[in-house]
């Protein structure tokens, strides 16, 4: 199963890359989808890389662990795969691209490639596209908040204890 979601953002393509790529393990402190996250230190940094993964805990899911599986800082684009996924996903893969525009403007495009375990797991593609369909929308969403208003989206400002 393939998930893809792209969106234009009114910044340059270099500051999208900063927060997407290089700040990679500090996507908790903008995105209201992981509340906690930090570095992978036992996963090999690729070159140009700041870290090699990231360690995310996740509402519902526990703590997901991500290794990149490349990471090309002159073409902006990284991937990464996904462990400790339910017991009915085989494997889970994320893919990212920044892309300049012209008018100092970028597009982010991301995949969510998941294989699944036989018969279990195919019971699960419907609910699961629309719900990863539905995350990737918001992180895309608040990306944009955040790189373009330099704070975060209103949605991870709730999730913060007294709003800070």
């Amino acid at each position: 199963m393939i998930v893809a979601r792209e969106l234009e953002m009114d910044v340059p393509a270099d500051r999208v890359w900063k927060v997407l790529a290089q700040d990679f393990a500090k996507i908790s402190e903008w995105y209201s989808g992981v509340p906690h996250s930090q570095p992978k230190t036992d996963a090999d940094v690729p070159q140009g890389a700041d870290v090699g993964g990231r360690i995310c805990k996740v509402p519902g899911l526990g703590e997901i662990h991500e290794k990149f599986t490349n990471y090309d800082t002159a073409k902006k684009h990284f991937a990464y795969d996904v462990f400790g996924m339910p017991f009915f996903v085989k494997a889970a893969r994320s893919v990212y691209d920044v892309e300049t525009l012209e008018g100092g403007k970028s597009k982010v495009s991301l995949q969510a490639i998941t294989e699944f375990k036989p018969v279990i797991g195919w019971l699960m593609v419907l609910p699961l596209k629309l719900q990863l369909n539905k995350l990737m929308g918001q992180l895309l969403e608040e990306l944009k908040h955040y790189v373009e208003k330099g704070e975060i989206h209103p949605r991870k400002k709730k999730k913060i204890p007294n709003g800070q």
